[in-house]
């Protein structure tokens, strides 16, 4: 007899591949915790505001084009920026030492 209490291995791969959306969301919950004290050295090219806390969105189509997360949620757009563009978003900082070091050996 099977004791109700007790979740054995085969009990949490049968639930793992019903895919519940609990798990889902776990890495967006992640990422989002994690934005929370995220502090980017860099300027967002729509509303301006330096430096971007949170998420910060950056256009793989512009060089150097930063958008904030509050302009990303929003909708906001510019002459050359379209929310339609390839993004990176970053939720982390970039550490600019790290960042200078890699530039330093790839050169």
């Amino acid at each position: 007899m099977k004791d109700p209490d007790v979740i054995t291995a085969d009990d949490f791969l049968e639930w793992i591949k019903l895919e519940p959306q609990s798990l889902v969301w776990l890495p967006v919950m992640h990422r989002l915790a994690a934005s929370e004290a995220a502090k980017h050295e860099a300027r967002c090219n729509i509303c301006k505001i330096y430096p971007i806390l949170g998420f910060r969105y950056r256009s793989l189509r512009h060089f150097n084009c930063d958008i904030c997360q509050n302009c990303f949620f929003s909708g906001k757009q510019t002459k050359f920026f379209k929310m339609d563009h390839p993004l990176q978003e970053y939720y982390t900082e970039v550490c600019r030492i790290k960042l200078e070091m890699n530039m330093k050996c790839y050169f």
